[in-house]
């Protein structure tokens, strides 16, 4: 077995609109510290894929959705909504990110690497079955946890969502199925609006949907509280065969879209939590999958200390941004909504 298996691809800046937050300079700002680092990053393994097929995306996506896009990309694009734009390119943008997120689990579940980073864009977890949405055109979270589920027999399949937005498109294609476990923890009264604590699944699902929204200003210590005291129980019962991670890093305090107070430290120490789960339960086996994050160089350094970190070394050096700002939200406020989780979740 060889070490992290990265899988990104110069393709991805091909989807562009300058000027908008998720745009192609992301991706670059991302190539540049990885490649300012590689000689840090001895376990880091740039990695073969391709493409996904229609009929792989219709696996995830409603076919009829799948070619209103092909054919809106192939006559130019335009905005699909008031956020989510395409151009010419980004049809075989998005399915080239799906094709990553594929090989990215059958390498891990294979054995061929200990752990698979999808570093693509657009992101995907506002994705739904059927629209586009949130700047998302298809969900690569969802489509390595049906790679997972439908083509290498798992069973129990946990998804790790700490972007800033409340994952709806992933919740969606889950919400009744009790081989997923979705857990998000994300900031309250932004987009999307949904991710209430009370939404925690349907029919054979019920129990397997963990919705954790926190105030503005959540800060590390808040997050790590949640991590501790509600996912790690939660994995515990569970007992994941593999782990997802959506690594969104717009709940850093200095994202221009979001008002969370998370430094890069305390990312650290959320992924220290996530590996955990995953030597305890699933051999060690993740999958993460780059969602938002719009302060390039959060993003970037952030990405860049989570492939040092899978890869089984300590990011070095301090963090460079310092932690977050004094006025963050109050723990007695997350406690509660913690206690809450607990109560709600049978985690007493």
């Amino acid at each position: 077995m060889i070490g992290v298996g990265v899988y990104t691809h110069g393709d991805f800046a091909l989807h562009n609109q300058p000027g908008h937050p998720e745009c192609a300079d992301r991706i670059r700002a991302i190539h540049r510290v990885l490649d300012a680092r590689s000689r840090e990053f001895r376990g880091m393994n740039a990695m073969p894929f391709a493409p996904a097929s229609m009929t792989e995306l219709a696996g995830v996506h409603s076919i009829r959705y799948l070619e209103r896009l092909q054919d809106f990309c192939a006559h130019g694009g335009g905005m699909l909504d008031g956020d989510t734009y395409v151009n010419e390119y980004s049809f075989d943008v998005a399915a080239l990110a799906a094709g990553g997120a594929q090989q990215a689990m059958r390498d891990v579940l294979h054995g061929d690497v200990k752990a698979g980073i999808l570093l693509a864009r657009p992101p995907g977890h506002h994705a739904f079955a059927d629209h586009a949405e949130g700047f998302c055109l298809t969900n690569s979270t969802a489509i390595a946890a049906f790679e997972a589920l439908n083509n290498h027999g798992l069973s129990r399949v946990l998804i790790v969502d700490w972007d800033v937005h409340h994952g709806n498109g992933t919740e969606s294609l889950f919400y009744d199925d009790p081989r997923v476990m979705y857990f998000s923890a994300h900031q309250w009264g932004i987009y999307p609006g949904s991710g209430k604590l009370t939404d925690v699944g349907l029919g054979a699902g019920s129990g397997y949907t963990v919705n954790v929204p926190l105030p503005a200003g959540t800060a590390d210590e808040g997050y790590l509280g949640v991590m501790d005291h509600v996912l790690e129980p939660i994995a515990d019962r569970f007992k994941p065969e593999i782990v997802i991670v959506s690594t969104g890093y717009d709940a850093h305090w200095r994202d221009p879209l979001a008002g969370m107070g998370l430094s890069l430290m305390g990312y650290r120490k959320m992924t220290d939590v996530v590996m955990r789960i995953a030597g305890q339960h699933s051999g060690g086996k993740i999958v993460a999958v780059l969602e938002g994050g719009y302060d390039l160089d959060v993003l970037s350094i952030g990405v860049g200390d989570l492939v040092q970190q899978l890869s089984g070394s300590e990011p070095t050096g301090v963090d460079p941004f310092g932690s977050e700002p004094e006025d963050g939200a109050t723990l007695e406020r997350v406690g509660s909504i913690v206690d809450r989780a607990r109560i709600l979740h049978n985690l007493r």
